[in-house]
């Protein structure tokens, strides 16, 4: 990739993250890591990403006045966090109590409707090109784009009442209205892979609530070279990070049974109401819309960046 001036790359066009973060999936999907590893490092040189292994296609610009402590991959990672380990990660207090509220409220009803299911016609396969197999990635959607989906909600009722109570109408409001927010579960069956990828923003944080799982399933978020990034399901812990960091997952071909997890997008805690709103105004957000994944974001114009791609 060559970028004939580099002093197009800013942080403050909003753009330029977009199409990086675009040009990094479009290099992922034809296995072509040195040049994903050449933007990330120049994008973060820049101050266009965050950190070294952060590449969301928008950075709010809210999020970057944050403590450089503050914007890490993992958020929580056990059944026993229950504070923060310095003042700056105060700011993550209220997902622990989320945290709380899934494992001690939800798992046994969702665990339980799990169980029982019967009807496999409406788990969809992978559909975003992530996974090596993609019959091997199945997802059940209850929510996407922060938009519920009743006509597939059926299935699991008292889950997604729980979680539409907890998510939208508690006070702190966790997920309402989130773009590209997604409440779902996942399947990954023996012997899947999910390459390494990047959420599109930084304005959500995701939890994962397993199900079920013998532990042999992996997840790492963030350096991949360091193994504190990597962490094994149990059923019944919920784990918290942010996806716009790279993340991958596998589960070995000699797993007992699939990985089964709930998938849950809540708005990052350090948003203001204000930021959320500034947030809906830049994907263009309207709750009212079922289609609703247009973005601000015209990103391969004839001039833009000025950049060429072999």
């Amino acid at each position: 990739i060559v970028f004939s001036d580099q002093n197009l790359l800013t942080h403050d066009d909003p753009h330029t993250s977009s199409v990086l973060y675009r040009l990094s999936r479009l290099y992922t999907a034809f296995a072509r890591e040195h040049d994903v590893a050449y933007i990330r490092e120049l994008a973060y040189t820049k101050g266009i990403w965050l950190h070294p292994f952060q590449q969301p296609g928008y950075v709010v610009p809210a999020l970057r006045k944050l403590h450089v402590s503050t914007i890490k991959p993992w958020i929580s990672t056990s059944s026993n966090d229950t504070s923060c380990t310095n003042e700056f990660d105060q700011v993550w207090q209220p997902l622990l109590r989320l945290k709380s509220r899934l494992e001690n409220e939800l798992f046994s009803i969702a665990r339980q409707e799990w169980q029982h299911i019967s009807a496999q016609q409406a788990f969809s396969p992978d559909d975003e090109g992530i996974a090596i197999d993609p019959e091997a990635w199945h997802q059940f959607i209850f929510r996407r784009n922060g938009k519920w989906l009743p006509e597939l909600n059926n299935t699991f009722p008292r889950t997604v009442a729980l979680l539409h109570d907890i998510l939208d109408n508690s006070p702190e409001e966790y997920a309402l209205h989130l773009p590209k927010g997604s409440a779902q579960i996942s399947i990954l069956r023996p012997g899947a892979t999910l390459v390494p990828h990047c959420g599109p923003s930084n304005h959500r944080i995701r939890f994962h609530l397993t199900l079920e799982s013998d532990g042999s399933a992996s997840i790492t978020v963030g350096d991949p070279s360091d193994p504190n990034n990597t962490h094994y399901h149990q059923p019944g812990v919920v784990f918290i990070f942010d996806d716009s960091f790279l993340h991958s997952a596998q589960i070995p071909f000699e797993a007992s049974y699939p990985r089964v997890v709930i998938l849950i997008d809540v708005w990052h805690p350090a948003l203001s109401r204000a930021d959320r709103d500034s947030v809906r105004k830049h994907f263009l957000y309207d709750p009212n819309d079922t289609f609703g994944w247009r973005t601000t974001h015209s990103p391969f114009g004839p001039t833009t960046l000025g950049l060429a791609i072999p």
